[in-house]
């Protein structure tokens, strides 16, 4: 799509300058010498990049900036100042107006694009990180929404899977796990108490008849059922802790 933009300037020569270097870039090009009609066309043809002469007719052009930025379509629009003459120009008023960049005397054709373009790119990439920024806000509460989902489910598979431990035989890592720690207990209280009796560990070995032949014939959920009633049964029987 062809970028428009709009001059402010009442300098004939110089108006009709950028007007033939910006149309053979390929940018639509609206000149005007008066500020309300600059502000008018502002609203109607919404221009990508305005550009501002200074001086121009005794007025404050820095002023013209500022009204520009008030303006809901000119808040985001860069604006280019076109400084002919070094005694009315001062930079920092300028970028405090709300101006983006400004072009020197003697004007050279290649900087005048270079610093359009940059503009223009500049003015793109603030609207899509804008664009981006309001789809992640709309994003955010569905996203939390859905990490409150996650830690519940999280939650509720923990005391799941917990459960299912509780209730079955544990296995050679929970017996190596549990033996390490009663090792652990009685080296403690041996040491701290000199009680040599509580320090025994004491170990029921059991071996189930056939057992092999039965998780060969037998579904899975039939061998953990069996390991279970046995399991329950032990525990039932030993009643001393650990």
């Amino acid at each position: 799509m062809t970028k428009k933009i709009i001059i402010l300037d009442d300098l004939e020569e110089q108006s009709q300058f950028f007007f033939r270097l910006l149309h053979e870039a390929n940018y639509k090009v609206i000149i005007t010498k008066d500020e309300p009609q600059l502000l008018d066309l502002i609203n109607t043809e919404i221009p990508d990049l305005i550009m501002l002469s200074v001086p121009f007719k005794d007025k404050d052009i820095c002023l013209i900036c500022k009204k520009i930025k008030l303006l809901e379509i000119g808040e985001n629009i860069p604006v280019i100042f076109i400084n002919r003459d070094q005694s009315y120009f001062d930079t920092e008023t300028m970028f405090n107006s709300g101006g983006a960049d400004y072009i020197s005397y003697p004007f050279s054709s290649a900087e005048i694009l270079h610093k359009i373009a940059v503009q223009l790119d500049l003015k793109t990439t603030k609207k899509e990180l804008t664009e981006k920024i309001n789809q992640l806000q709309k994003l955010i509460p569905h996203y939390q929404k859905l990490k409150l989902a996650f830690e519940k489910a999280k939650l509720e598979l923990a005391n799941l899977h917990h459960k299912s431990e509780s209730s079955s035989f544990p296995n050679r890592d929970d017996f190596e796990q549990h033996l390490t720690q009663e090792w652990l207990r009685g080296a403690r209280q041996r040491s701290t108490s000199g009680d040599l009796s509580g320090t025994n560990i004491s170990l029921i070995m059991g071996e189930i008849n056939d057992f092999f032949n039965y998780k060969q014939n037998h579904e899975s959920d039939l061998v953990n059922n069996c390991l279970n009633i046995i399991g329950n049964t032990l525990k039932s029987a030993v009643k001393r802790p650990g």
